[in-house]
Order: structure tokens, then C-alpha cells, then sequence
């Protein structure tokens, strides 16, 4: 009877299982103590892609991975000698396409029954589980070398809390350990007071920065003996609440001192320069007016004295032949020394004009450069045109003498190096500058190059820069050259 009653319920207990096959998602199977697989779940054709018919009384231990079949087989002599009892375990299991699958099986005695136990296996298929677990351990692995690797401190700050969460190496002498139990306050504490208000002001613009958005600033930090150093600092969201809030910020850290105190040097070494730029540029204008007041009282003294002297003497010398009769020899004499120093007084009437040209003083720019291009003319085979604008009475006398200098400047240029015909020089007036522009069609040259050779472009570039003014030199080989200058001049008021 009690037998007859045991052979009912494993009956039942069987029946209840194999409902249970047809509703189950995942793979339910009942198999005997041989491992012989009486009924599978049809389950089994999505996740295996076996039909259960081709199972049903096929061996368990055949689909299990070589290298799990004999602790399967454990496993089930386990599962067999405990009454009612579950036991977990993880198995590769043969798909039908030959790879496998990684399945978490549990396996319960279903008939209590010593002669023929049956057991019951639930599978739960866990291989994209197991390859999201191993990517993110790989992930983590990486993420740990990379920060590893990193030379400079790469540190995580928690903006909920306040403190720092994680950091790879020492900052300044302080561990990882010593930074990540750290309070927000006890971080500012490190910091120089004066940068305080700057830092605050970066970790709030983290706040409300974008996801990729990197911020930078730089600050000083104490070190733990007390030393302050300069920090460049790079930081970025790493992670967000649900709500959309910034949770945790990355930083990276860089001692960059030894930059800071080079770039305070150099800032030190280019102020000294720009002293001693202005104490030349000063001494060159101070030589320029004392060479050109030197210019001009020589050429006076030349006009006004030696000039003079030589013009009464040829009037003396002129004045003693005519007392002689025309047949004496000392009266030829005397003519011809006399025409000698009429040479010689306009000959030094020429180095006194070129010295300092009294029709620049008496009537201004125009006419003295028009009687310097009409010298020239027929000189050395050399034609120079000159055109003019009508130029602004307020043009002052120091701008005046430098463009009719550059012009000198740039015309003996044209006379010594250019081995052409023709020149042109042109005064106007445009946008509220006057312009000066000598032009040839010569052969020529490269202007960094005239620049390291000599002395003219850079005379003239500084006349123009100590007047206010640009000075500008266009040419190529073979192409001739032009030279423009540009000084402001103030329009009188209507």
C-alpha cells in the first residue's frame, strides 16, 4: 500500500514538472540518475537550439564542455544523496551550432525514491551576463592601467560630498590614502588664500559644464612640507546623478613651477628688453636731432661764413686783375684763380644745400624736395618725375625733415643700386596721412636681405617710427622697388 501511495505521488510530482516544461522560460529538465534526460522544456530550442525530441533520452554529460563533464557528474551524485536538496553550479553547455553557452544550473531531487531518484535541473542561460561581467572587468582593468600609466595625478572628486574619491598617485608628498580622506575644507586649507576665489569659481563652472567639456585652471598648492607649487589643472564631468546633476568630477594635476618661474623670468628678461629698446630708440632720436641740428648750423656756418668769405675774396682777386693791363701775365693769373674760387663757392654751396636745405626751412616741403628731384635730373643718366597733393598746414616741421630725409635716402638708393633711368617721387595726401611713395623700375632686391646689409632701410624705418609714422618697402629682383610712408597728420578744423 505505502508503496503503491509513493508510486502515485512520484507519478503526480512527474506530472507537475512536465506542466511546469511547457510554461517555463528558461530550460527546466528532469533526468535520472545515469544522467539520462527524460523530458526537457521547449525552452531548450531558443537558448540550445535543440527540439526537446532529439534530447529525451539522451545523456546530460554530452553536452556539457569536456572540461565540466566530470564535475557535472559530481555535481549530480551531490544533488542525488541529499533529500530535497538544491545545489548551484555554473556549466558550458554545447549550443546545437557547436559553441557554447554558459549556463547556471540548479539541481533538485524530485522523487525521494533510493532505487530511481530522479532529479529536476533548472538552467539559466548566463553567457551574455558572463561576457557583460568580463567586459566590465576588462574595462576596469584598462581603466586602472591607463590611470596607472598616466605620469601626472589623476584624482576624482565627489561634488555631492565634497571630497576626493579616488586618486592614482601622491600629489605634492600626500598619498592617495591622506587625499581621499580629506574634507572639501581641508583641501582649501592646502590652497594659496589669494587663488581660493578662482578655484571656487572653476569647481562651480564643472558644475554647470557639459558632458566632454574640459575646463582648465591653474593654482597654487602647499606641499607637506609646506612649499608652494604652481597646478595646472584639467577637469571634466565624470558622472552624473539621475537627475541630471554633476556628481563626480576627473582631474588631472601637473606641478607645472619650474614653467611658471621660466615664464616669470622671460617676463622679466622682456620688460628689461623693452627698457632697453626704448632707452635706444630714445638715444637714436636724441642722435638724429643733434646730427641734424648739426647738419644745420654746419650748413649755415658753410652758407652764411665760408660761403661769404670765399665770394668777397673772388671780388677782391677780381677787382686787383682789372687794375692790371689786359697783356700781363699775373692778370691772366689772377682771372683764373678767381674762376677757381667761384667753383669752389658753388661747390660749397652744394654740401651746405645737402647738409640742410634752406628751401625746407624758408618754403616747406614741396619746393625743397622739387629743387632735390630736379638736381638729380640728367645726373648719372637719372630722370626723376615729382607730383604733389596740396599737404596739410598742420604737417610739422619734424615730419617735414623726415620725409624729405627718406626721400633723400631712398633716391641716392636708386642712383647706387638700381641701374635704372627712371624714378618717381609722389606726396600725397590720403585718409588723413600724408604719403610719400619713391618708386623705381630697377633691378630690384630682396628687403630681409637689404636689412642685414646695411644701415638705410632701418635709418629710415626709425625716422618714420619716431614721427609716428609706417614705413613700408615693397620690391623683389628684377622687379624694382617702392617705398611708402604714412604720418598722420591732424586736418585743421573747419
Amino acid at each position: 500500500m505505502i508503496n503503491r501511495n509513493q508510486e502515485n505521488l512520484s507519478a503526480l510530482a512527474q506530472a507537475d514538472y512536465c506542466a511546469l516544461l511547457l510554461k517555463s522560460l528558461d530550460i527546466i529538465a528532469v533526468v535520472d540518475r545515469e544522467g539520462i534526460i527524460r523530458c526537457v522544456s521547449p525552452a531548450v530550442e531558443r537558448i540550445l537550439g535543440f527540439f526537446p525530441a532529439e534530447l529525451t533520452g539522451s545523456s546530460l554529460f554530452d553536452l556539457l564542455h569536456p572540461g565540466d563533464s566530470e564535475r557535472g557528474k559530481a555535481g549530480l551524485e551531490r544533488t542525488l544523496q541529499g533529500a530535497a536538496s538544491r545545489r548551484t553550479a555554473v556549466f558550458r553547455v554545447r549550443h546545437r551550432d557547436g559553441s557554447w553557452r554558459t549556463l547556471e544550473v540548479i539541481g533538485r531531487r524530485l522523487i525521494d525514491d533510493p532505487d530511481s531518484p530522479v532529479v529536476a535541473i533548472e538552467t539559466r542561460d548566463i553567457t551574455r551576463r558572463n561576457l557583460a561581467l568580463k567586459a566590465l572587468r576588462q574595462s576596469r582593468r584598462f581603466v586602472r592601467h591607463i590611470a596607472a600609466s598616466v605620469p601626472d595625478p589623476l584624482v576624482i572628486y565627489d561634488l555631492v560630498h565634497g571630497r576626493f574619491v579616488y586618486a592614482n598617485r601622491d600629489v605634492l608628498g600626500y598619498r592617495p590614502e591622506q587625499i581621499r580622506a580629506m574634507s572639501c575644507d581641508q583641501f582649501a586649507e592646502l590652497v594659496h588664500p589669494d587663488d581660493r576665489p578662482m578655484l571656487a569659481g572653476h569647481v562651480a563652472r564643472l558644475k554647470r559644464g557639459s558632458d566632454g567639456e574640459v575646463f582648465e585652471t591653474e593654482f597654487r598648492l602647499r606641499d607637506i612640507e609646506g612649499r608652494w607649487h604652481w597646478i595646472s589643472s584639467r577637469g571634466t564631468i565624470l558622472k552624473r546623478a539621475q537627475e541630471g546633476l554633476a556628481q563626480q568630477t576627473i582631474s588631472v594635476f601637473r606641478d607645472v613651477t619650474a614653467r611658471k618661474q621660466a615664464e616669470s623670468d622671460l617676463e622679466a628678461h622682456q620688460a628689461e628688453l623693452r627698457r632697453s629698446r626704448e632707452e635706444l630708440r630714445a638715444l637714436a632720436a636724441c642722435l638724429l636731432t643733434v646730427a641734424e641740428d648739426e647738419r644745420k648750423a654746419l650748413s649755415r656756418e658753410l652758407h652764411d661764413d665760408l660761403n661769404q668769405r670765399l665770394a668777397i675774396l673772388a671780388i677782391d682777386l677780381e677787382t686787383i686783375a682789372s687794375d692790371l693791363p689786359p697783356e700781363q701775365p699775373l692778370r691772366r693769373e689772377l682771372e683764373s684763380l678767381t674762376a677757381r674760387i667761384v667753383e669752389m663757392t658753388e661747390d660749397v654751396r652744394r654740401i651746405a644745400y645737402r647738409l640742410r636745405p634752406s628751401l625746407l626751412d624758408d618754403l616747406g616741403l614741396v619746393p625743397a624736395l622739387r629743387s632735390y628731384c630736379e638736381q638729380l635730373n640728367g645726373r648719372d643718366g637719372l630722370a626723376v618725375t615729382f607730383t604733389h597733393s596740396e599737404l596739410p598746414p598742420t604737417l610739422k616741421p619734424e615730419q617735414a625733415l623726415c620725409l624729405y630725409r627718406v626721400a633723400q635716402e631712398a633716391l641716392r638708393n636708386v642712383a647706387k643700386h638700381a641701374r635704372t633711368r627712371r624714378a618717381a617721387v609722389t606726396l600725397s595726401v590720403d585718409d588723413g596721412a600724408v604719403v610719400l611713395n619713391v618708386r623705381d623700375w630697377g633691378a630690384g632686391f630682396d628687403p630681409a636681405a637689404a636689412h642685414s646689409r646695411g644701415l638705410g632701410i632701418v635709418g629710415m624705418a626709425e625716422r618714420v617710427r619716431l614721427v609716428g609714422g609706417t614705413f613700408e618697402v615693397k620690391s623683389q629682383p628684377c622687379h624694382g622697388a617702392s617705398i611708402e610712408v604714412r604720418i598722420p597728420c591732424a586736418l585743421e578744423e573747419q
